[in-house]
Formats: C-alpha cells, sequence, structure tokens
C-alpha cells in the first residue's frame, strides 16, 4: 500500500493552498515539494471532490443513423400497375386483379400490398 513521504504539516499546507486557489508551480516553489507530487496531491482533491478538474475532458457518443430513410424494394417481376378511366388503381399480382379506390398510398411489397386510406 501507499505510503506518505509528506509529513501530516507540509501536506495540509499543500492542500490549504490549492483549495485556496495557488498554482501548481507556487505551490511547489513555496512547499518545497517538486511540481509532480504537487499535481499528484491536487489530483486526489480532485477525486475527493474538493476541488474543479484543471481540464475537463469531453466524452463525445457516435451518434447512430436512422433506418427510417430506406426506402422499399418492390418486386417488379409479376406486378403490373395499370391506371383505368375511373379514379382508382387496378393492381394486378399474379394474375389476382385488385381495384383500390379513394387511398391515399400504396405500397407493395413482395409479401404485403399496404393501403392507406
Amino acid at each position: 500500500m501507499f505510503t506518505s513521504t509528506v509529513d501530516k504539516k507540509t501536506l495540509g499546507e499543500v492542500n490549504a493552498l490549492l483549495i485556496s486557489g495557488t498554482s501548481l508551480k507556487e505551490t511547489s516553489e513555496l512547499s518545497g515539494l517538486n511540481y509532480q507530487r504537487v499535481q499528484y496531491l491536487r489530483n486526489k482533491l480532485v477525486k475527493a471532490g474538493a476541488l474543479q478538474p484543471l481540464h475537463v475532458h469531453k466524452v463525445t457518443r457516435k451518434k447512430r443513423t436512422s433506418r427510417l430513410n430506406r426506402t422499399q424494394r418492390v418486386s417488379t417481376l409479376n406486378t403490373e400497375t395499370q391506371s383505368t378511366n375511373y379514379d382508382g388503381i387496378k393492381l394486378v399480382i399474379n394474375g389476382t386483379q385488385l381495384n383500390i379506390r379513394n387511398a391515399k398510398s400504396v405500397d407493395v411489397y413482395t409479401d404485403l400490398v399496404d393501403i392507406k386510406y
């Protein structure tokens, strides 16, 4: 386990200087400790919640692309769409005829015909 080589009096002085807002360089000169040791003690104060970190690292997340914009593939091998003289749609699928009138949209998939009124 880690044992501190700094006595309690010096440690208290360094903590007081850091909490008051003194820079790391000035704190190291006033306390007689090296810069790295003062930086380590400051990091311990940050972890304890007594100070704010000097540098804030922003975490960015990768955005997911939406799959909603994909268009559906329509099989045209056995599907024929014809318009007739009335205001409807005559749809022939594998020899089966569908007459559709007053529909807002008609989506044809390989296993589904979606009609919205």
